[in-house]
């Protein structure tokens, strides 16, 4: 069952999520699998400092190794000005969260809401509630409307803005809400599975040709006669994840050219890739997308084809991936292989300007090519709410202006902070200016 298509299923009316989302100590938030790594360090880091001293910090999670690598997190033991709250995420996408914020909080929408569905408190008053929980049932999750979001886009970016029919009925989509201007940054990179030739690079209108026919001859990017048996496919995220839009805005195919994506899914056995199959024809965030226009639903099923081997027999593939996840393909034993990105990796802190493992710069600085403009594929990480927040559940609005204020003051995160570089821009990807400042 593919998470992100279940934590968004089903048009549901506000009196059936009775006993949870009115709760005022229940604080629910979707998010962006792309930084669930920085995401949820950054929660706990918020609601530790917001606690009272001696206050124990517990978690709970499901759909991961490790309590960062997982896709719903349950936190107890905390409190927001002196009330107690447990927190729960799930990162279900990007564009999800958004859609699920943004609709329902304006009158002309009615009872048409998009709730997510959350990993079920199991604390049951004890300290040590069981971090166990990984076999996904539908009893293991209870719906809820999320009361903010960790996001890695623009609500611009999206299709859930204004008023469309993209859902089948016309829905207007409230317009979500900020703290302040975006603090803190998340970086991507572009990653071929193990076995793929090293020093490969995309520029602009190769990515545009291999993301838009799905497929492309080895010898459109290195150039050599030779490759031109050999074939490359395109993989990536389907439309619930923030990384295909920020992908979408990035190579300049444009979000708006959304449907133009062809996207396949990789084939193993063992540790070998067998073949390629176009992603299938699925209805996502209530939008029914054709035969080649999905993708996957998380880094983990990515993950799976960047672990296995290709050959120039069965073809290689190159995909896009937050950095955080990139980390894990790049550094496991046998490690993937990183793309360049118009001539440029993202580097480190030293700006060396090679394939790197990195993620973050020396000590937690930002990365020197992504902090002069050298390096443009990063987008800024949201924390979005809806208007009225404040008033409806003061604990929740309080404790997302923590996680703001975090996320834009410490580096230990993992987030890139804006006030570590030297570049801004008014929207997401490469099209939108970025501009340097000069002392």
């Amino acid at each position: 069952m593919k998470t992100s298509k279940l934590l968004l299923a089903g048009l549901l009316a506000v009196s059936a999520l009775t006993g949870t989302a009115s709760a005022a100590n229940e604080i629910y938030i979707l998010g962006a699998p792309a930084f669930r790594q920085i995401g949820t360090t950054a929660l706990i880091k918020a609601l530790t400092a917001a606690s009272p001293n001696g206050a124990t910090i517990t978690e709970a999670w499901t759909g991961g190794g490790s309590l960062t690598s997982a896709n719903s997190v349950n936190i107890y033991g905390g409190s927001v000005g002196g009330n107690a709250v447990v927190v729960h995420v799930t990162y279900s996408g990007s564009t999800g969260a958004v859609q699920s914020l943004a609709a329902g909080t304006t009158g002309t929408v009615g009872t048409n809401v998009f709730p997510g569905l959350f990993l079920l408190d199991t604390a049951t008053g004890t300290s040590n509630p069981d971090p166990t929980v990984s076999t996904n049932p539908a009893s293991d999750f209870v719906t809820a409307n999320a009361n903010f979001g960790l996001t890695d886009t623009f609500q611009a970016t999206t299709p859930f803005h204004g008023t469309n029919k993209l859902t089948g009925s016309s829905i207007t989509y409230g317009t979500l809400q900020e703290f302040g201007s975006p603090n803190a940054i998340i970086a991507y990179k572009f990653v071929a599975p193990v076995g793929t030739p090293a020093g490969l690079n995309l520029t602009y209108s190769q990515a545009q040709n291999l993301f838009t026919s799905g497929i492309q001859p080895l010898a459109t990017i290195t150039g050599k006669i030779a490759d031109e048996g050999t074939l490359v496919y395109a993989v990536g995220r389907d439309p619930a994840s923030g990384s295909r839009y920020i992908f979408l805005a990035e190579s300049g195919i444009g979000a708006s050219n959304d449907p133009a994506l062809v996207q396949y899914e990789v084939s193993t056995s063992g540790t070998a890739i067998t073949g390629y199959t176009e992603s299938p024809a699925e209805t996502i965030n209530h939008i029914s997308y054709p035969l080649g226009n999905t993708g996957y639903s998380s880094f983990s099923k990515v993950l799976t084809g960047l672990e296995a081997t290709a050959t120039a027999s069965t073809g290689y593939f190159i995909t896009y991936v937050g950095a955080p996840d990139a980390k894990t393909a790049l550094t496991q034993a046998t490690p993937s292989v990183e793309v360049a990105w118009n001539g440029n990796y993202l580097g480190d802190g030293y700006g060396t300007g090679s394939a790197s493992a990195s993620f973050e710069g020396a000590n937690n600085t930002a990365p020197t090519n992504l902090a002069e403009g050298k390096y443009t594929f990063w987008s800024y990480i949201h924390v979005p709410y809806p208007t009225g927040l404040g008033t409806s559940n003061a604990s929740a609005y309080a404790f997302a202006q923590d996680v703001y204020n975090d996320l834009g003051t410490d580096a230990t995160t993992g987030a890139v902070l804006v006030s570590d570089t030297q570049v801004t821009r008014a929207g997401d990807g490469n099209v939108a200016p970025v501009t340097e400042t000069y002392y």
